[in-house]
C-alpha cells in the first residue's frame, strides 16, 4: 500500500458484500429550521422605558426641602460645639462671635447664629 492509496478518497457507496439489501429504504431526513430567534430591541426599549419611570417616579417622590435655604440649626449647635475645642481656653462669648465669621451662611442667619454661639459657650 503506497501513500496515495490511504489518503484516496472513500468511494461514495459502500459495496455490500453478502449483506441482504434493504427492502424499504428510509426517506432522507430533513434537519428542521432553526427556530427565529425574536428581536432584541423591544426588550431593550422596555428596559429603557421602566428605568425612565424609575427615576421619574425618584425625582418626583423624593423629599425636597421646601423649608428656607436657612441653614439649620442642630448643624449650626454642632458647628459650634466643633469651634468650642478649636478657641483658647476659657472660651468667652466674644471669641464665639468672631468665630462665626467662619461660617458666612450661620453668620448671615440670626437664629442659626445664636445656636452656634450657644453651642460655643455650653460645648
Amino acid at each position: 500500500m503506497n501513500v496515495d492509496d490511504f489518503y484516496a478518497a472513500a468511494p461514495a457507496s459502500l459495496p455490500s458484500i453478502g449483506l441482504p439489501s434493504p427492502v424499504g429504504t428510509a426517506p432522507p431526513r430533513v434537519a428542521r429550521p432553526a427556530p427565529k430567534r425574536a428581536p432584541v430591541w423591544p426588550w431593550v426599549a422596555a428596559a429603557a422605558g421602566v428605568l425612565a419611570l424609575i427615576v421619574g417616579l425618584a425625582v418626583v417622590l423624593w423629599p425636597h426641602s421646601g423649608g428656607s435655604s436657612g441653614p439649620d440649626l442642630p448643624m449650626a449647635r454642632l458647628f459650634g460645639q466643633q469651634t468650642r475645642t478649636q478657641l483658647p481656653q476659657p472660651v468667652t462669648s466674644d471669641d464665639c462671635s468672631a468665630a462665626v465669621k467662619a461660617f458666612p451662611k450661620i453668620a448671615a442667619d440670626v437664629r442659626a447664629r445664636a445656636a452656634f454661639v450657644d453651642g460655643c459657650m455650653h460645648g
